[in-house]
């Protein structure tokens, strides 16, 4: 008989606001793997989903509510089917590739001297469009000349929402120069054409207990290609039904932390986003910093406490222009959309362990979000064959939106293997000066077995 372990939670949540009223759902889910199967070798995991919309407020579509009841992964894993092989039959993650969840086979040669060798194909596995007639594959090559260094190149091919085929290459590198520090880079290709470049590291500084990491990021081409009328496949254009085209950007981040001893820390951090296309609203220039503090077994032993702030800086100009024919003439409008988004959060928590089986957790936040969009119109027209030109600002709106957010949550260990939780959050919004504050509720209550 195989051995089988893993977990089932299940989380009941009720939420309340004054858009939806009310929405009650039930989630349920399972993980497990089973071992050994047929071989001691041989193995079966599985991880899947039950959710139930009580009062169908929860689904937006029927794609959305096919999407409550479904199997995540389930296949089956054979070790040494021949000498260093792993196969994996049925629906898994491909996680060496960007985005590829398919219903497929799984190959790998390890250990063929300082390489590895990975190969999959299938059908992808998509909750919001057909998949009939789809396939993707592709595969991975290892190379680690040394224990400090790893290269790696992997390639897939989709043609899962788009008539063409679209054949993505990456380049990976990792690099271990010493205990506590690495180092790694990567450039990926679309279709022939650069994507995106990233590359970046962590340090930590013994002596002085400081960790230092930083990162940087640039999106090559924009998405989509102007040349042709779809996306690049969605598989790798991933929110394109919801923001839109992405430009080409850059965008860095540094991050440092100081350790005071076994009981506090300070954690700083600066991100930068900056379009080097069109900037719009949904690609905009971006300034990020943040901060927390950390007490740790503070003021009294099995007590954590931390203290966050979060401020945000978003801009953008957009610039459109279009022409109108009529009889007497052509007019030609010019048209800039310009908005300003701050943004200052700050969150304080409290961890106790109140013994070794129950635990609570308390806290607030703070949200100050302030906004401002102008439009201004340009237009020139044409009246009995004489030019006219006009420059008016067409509306101004701005405002500001606070949020007071407090929750509560206790954890209790019944057994090694049950535990429930019980959260209980509540929003308190405040649009403006001449709106009624609105309210959000949520309560969750879960159980965790694991077998």
């Amino acid at each position: 008989m195989p051995d089988i372990q893993g977990s089932y939670r299940s989380m009941l949540e009720y939420e309340e606001d004054p858009v939806s009223d009310h929405d009650l759902d039930w989630g349920q889910y399972l993980r497990f793997h089973a071992q050994p199967l047929l071989s001691p070798k041989n193995s079966f995991h599985f991880f899947g989903r039950v959710r139930t919309d009580f009062d169908h407020e929860s689904s937006v579509d029927e794609a959305f509510a096919r999407s409550d009841h479904r199997i995540f992964q389930a296949y089956g894993e054979f070790r040494d089917w021949l000498p260093s092989t792993r196969l994996r039959l049925g629906r898994q993650w491909i996680h060496e590739v960007e985005a590829v969840h398919l219903d497929g086979i799984r190959a790998e040669w390890l250990d063929a001297g300082p390489f590895d060798f990975m190969g999959f194909a299938g059908r992808p596995v998509s909750a919001y469009s057909s998949t009939d007639g789809h396939q993707v594959f592709g595969g991975e090559v290892r190379y680690e000349p040394w224990n400090s260094t790893l290269f790696r190149v992997t390639g897939v091919r989709n043609d899962e929402d788009h008539p063409a085929i679209d054949d993505q290459v990456g380049l990976h590198w990792d690099q271990y120069w010493v205990p506590g520090v690495r180092t790694y880079a990567e450039y990926t290709f679309l279709n022939e054409r650069g994507k995106e470049f990233r590359t970046g590291g962590t340090a930590f500084i013994h002596p002085l207990q400081v960790e230092l990491s930083g990162s940087y990021y640039r999106r090559v081409n924009r998405s989509p290609v102007p040349e042709r009328d779809d996306i690049d496949s969605r598989r790798f254009s991933e929110f394109y039904y919801l923001l839109g085209e992405s430009e080409e950007l850059e965008r860095y981040g540094l991050t440092a932390t100081r350790f005071f001893g076994e009981h506090f820390s300070i954690l700083t951090g600066w991100s930068q986003v900056s379009i080097l296309g069109k900037d719009n609203p949904s690609n905009r220039n971006t300034d990020r910093y943040y901060g927390t503090l950390s007490w740790y077994d503070f003021p009294i032993k099995k007590m954590d406490l931390s203290l966050t702030g979060n401020y945000v800086r978003a801009k953008y100009t957009s610039d459109l222009s279009y022409t109108v024919d009529h009889a007497q003439g052509t007019d030609e409008v010019n048209s800039r959309l310009e908005g300003d988004e701050e943004t200052f959060v700050i969150t304080g928590q409290l961890d106790y362990e109140l013994s070794r089986a129950v635990e609570m957790s308390v806290g607030s936040a703070y949200g100050d979000y302030d906004f401002s969009t102008e439009i201004e119109l340009n237009q020139t027209y044409s009246e009995e064959f004489l030019q006219f030109s006009r420059n008016y600002l067409v509306s101004g709106m701005g405002g500001q939106f606070i949020t007071r957010t407090f929750f509560a949550e206790i954890r209790w260990k019944i057994r090694d293997n049950l535990t429930t939780r019980l959260l209980g959050e509540w929003d308190q919004s405040e649009v403006s000066a001449n709106q009624e504050d609105e309210g959000y509720g949520r309560l969750v209550a879960g159980l965790t077995w694991r077998f």
